[in-house]
């Protein structure tokens, strides 16, 4: 982009933002940068993983009871397959099962999950 560009798009533009966007005459080309959410949660999971069946429950223990739609047991999941708890979330590597348990005070709330070998 020229400088001639800049102002037409910029019509409002100072002279100091101008001068400091284009340097030469021409307007240097933004650099993009990677999105904060995308950095990992996570090390990568060991390559020499053992492969192993694996089933896990999500048990959630609530005040009031959920569609089950609503537990987001999906993102439990997909935490355990990042940490290489799992070797893969697809059905042929693990079964996963929700259940959920009505607790009466609110210091019982909570969220069990447990791993069992196939």
């Amino acid at each position: 982009m020229t400088t001639d560009e800049f102002r037409r798009r910029f019509p409002n533009a100072s002279a100091s933002t101008i001068a400091k966007n284009c340097p030469d005459g021409v307007v240097s080309s933004a650099v993009s940068q990677r999105s904060p959410g995308d950095e990992p949660v996570a090390e990568a999971p060991a390559e020499n993983l053992n492969p192993t069946k694996r089933f896990v429950r999500v048990t959630s223990y609530r005040i009031r009871l959920l569609d089950e739609r609503n537990l987001h047991e999906k993102a439990f999941i997909d935490a355990l397959q990042t940490s290489g708890a799992i070797f893969d979330d697809s059905p042929t590597w693990c079964k996963v099962d929700v259940i959920q348990v009505k607790v009466e005070h609110p210091w019982e709330q909570r969220t069990l999950i447990e791993i069992f070998e196939i």
